[in-house]
């Protein structure tokens, strides 16, 4: 099935095709929430056959609360690339540290005087532990955001803080230390370094995850199970930047950084305007 796309006269042919979205600043509303007119969109989409997908910073958890009345079937690249799960929690993909590497970050990370919320697996459970008296208000307001967490496991010395089998290290402060240890991180192979401000707060991350585990490579990862020949984006921030590089066409919306702008192949209507339910409403013709 093919649908006649936007202004450059190309069309998609729908079975071939997957479309990834992220989520908070592109796909979400300003309040976080998926729209009424999106939620309607992605409806018509999913019953129209079209190939859909989220990527997100979020966690499974976290995810779920804004994209839990989204079509079931839509899968959701997590974590910035280190999952990749189905709405019934089930694993499509996974990423992990080896000892090596977490050893080598817990000892770049402590030099630098710099606290981690370290993401663990233990079988198919999820968890983030951290040293209570240690973290930097700005990662005690992040945890405490969460609420009754499930998740929320606190850890009682730094041995036990990295014992677990982690995926995913959060650091939230100081934004010239976090540069500082980015800087040096990324200059050795094994992890993935995304350094850039949050979409809400403006506090300064430094996100590490495993060599291999982004966005881009999620979103590769996810064409090739599902049979698409060619990949659609859309996004805002400096972490959708490599899934932009790696795509066959992206989209900004009009709130993006001028840096996802200068990447894209054109800038689509706001997050606050549904401007990616909008895009693919016309280009599908659904």
């Amino acid at each position: 099935m093919y649908a006649e796309r936007n202004g450059h006269g190309r069309m998609y042919d729908i079975g071939k095709t997957l479309f990834v979205s992220d989520l908070d600043g592109t796909l979400l509303a300003p309040d976080g929430r998926l729209s009424a007119y999106t939620l309607e969109t992605l409806d018509r989409l999913v019953a129209g056959g079209v190939r859909l997908a989220f990527a997100t910073a979020r966690s499974y958890v976290t995810a779920m609360k804004v994209v839990g009345d989204a079509p079931g079937g839509l899968p959701m690249i997590l974590h910035n690339g280190a999952f990749i799960q189905k709405k019934d929690g089930s694993f499509v993909l996974k990423n992990l540290f080896g000892r090596e590497d977490a050893e080598y970050l817990r000892g770049v990370l402590d030099r630098y005087g710099i606290p981690a919320i370290v993401y663990t697996l233990d079988g198919a459970d999820e968890y983030f532990s951290y040293l209570p008296d240690r973290i930097t208000p700005e990662e005690r307001a992040f945890i405490d955001s969460r609420g009754i967490d499930p998740r929320n496991r606190p850890a009682a010395s730094d041995d036990e803080l990295w014992s677990g089998d982690a995926f995913y290290i959060a650091c939230i402060g100081d934004a010239g230390r976090l540069s500082a240890a980015a800087a040096e991180i990324s200059a050795r192979r094994g992890v993935t370094v995304l350094n850039h401000p949050d979409y809400y707060t403006g506090d300064m991350w430094l996100e590490l995850l495993p060599e291999g585990a982004s966005k881009a490579s999620a979103m590769k990862k996810l064409a090739e199970l599902l049979g698409c020949e060619r990949t659609v984006v859309f996004g805002d921030a400096e972490n959708d930047l490599d899934m932009f590089r790696a795509a066959d066409e992206r989209y900004a919306v009009a709130n993006a950084v001028p840096e996802v702008v200068s990447a894209a192949d054109g800038v689509i209507g706001a997050n606050g305007e549904d401007g990616v339910a909008r895009f693919l409403r016309g280009a599908l013709g659904i």
